[in-house]
C-alpha cells in the first residue's frame, strides 16, 4: 500500500520556516496590543470619573497595584450595587 514506511515520516519542514524568525513580529504585536490597551484604559479613566458606583472597584485596583494580587483580607460581595433605576 502506498505511503511512508514505518521508519519514515510524512511531515516535511521547510528549511527556512524557523520559528525564531517570527519572534520579533510576535513581540511587536504583543507590545502594540499592550500600548493600545494602556492608551484605551487611560482614555476611559479620564472619560468615566470616579463615583460611588465604582468606588469598590477603584479600591480593589489600588490594593492590587500595591501588591495584594490575591486580595488577602478582602470580603467581596457578589452583587455590584450599581443602581440603574432612579
Amino acid at each position: 500500500m502506498g505511503g511512508a514506511s514505518q521508519g519514515e515520516s510524512r511531515l516535511t519542514v521547510a528549511a527556512d520556516a524557523s520559528p525564531r524568525r517570527s519572534w520579533p513580529a510576535g513581540r511587536a504585536v504583543v507590545l502594540g496590543l499592550l500600548v493600545g490597551a494602556v492608551a484605551f484604559y487611560t482614555f476611559v479613566s479620564y472619560v468615566a470619573g470616579a463615583n460611588s458606583d465604582n468606588m469598590s472597584s477603584l479600591l480593589i485596583a489600588r490594593d492590587m497595584a500595591t501588591g495584594n494580587f490575591w486580595l488577602k483580607g478582602w470580603s467581596l460581595s457578589t452583587q455590584p450595587f450599581i443602581f440603574t433605576a432612579q
